[in-house]
């Protein structure tokens, strides 16, 4: 019975057996245990996709996931008040999986 197979997958490169292919970033998170504040990625060929925890995904035999703490790229350093722009141009949009974009208008 194909239920009873487990699929093998990598997470930062330690291997896990699972049997139930449907999973959530979260759970994947939980089975390695990943802080579930941190960016879950499942690599590809051209650029790696983002799982963020309440996303669900079949999982397949030799999928490979690795993990980072929530990227900062300076904007905590980097304020719009503190860049020169002023607050009113710029709008922060929240992502899936604890990204971020900063629009500044104008």
């Amino acid at each position: 019975m194909d239920h009873e197979r487990k699929i093998e997958i990598v997470i930062n490169k330690k291997r896990y057996e699972i049997s139930e292919p449907t999973q959530t970033g979260a759970s994947l998170k939980n089975l390695a245990g990943i802080p579930l504040n941190d960016v879950l990625f499942l690599q590809r060929p051209r650029e790696d996709e983002v799982i963020p925890n309440e996303t669900t995904i079949e999982v397949k035999n030799g999928d490979q996931f690795h993990s980072q703490p929530p990227a900062n790229y300076g904007l905590g350093a980097a304020t719009p008040d503190v860049s020169g722009v002023h607050p009113e141009r710029t709008a922060l949009h929240p992502q899936p999986g604890g990204w971020n974009h900063l629009v500044i208008r104008d």
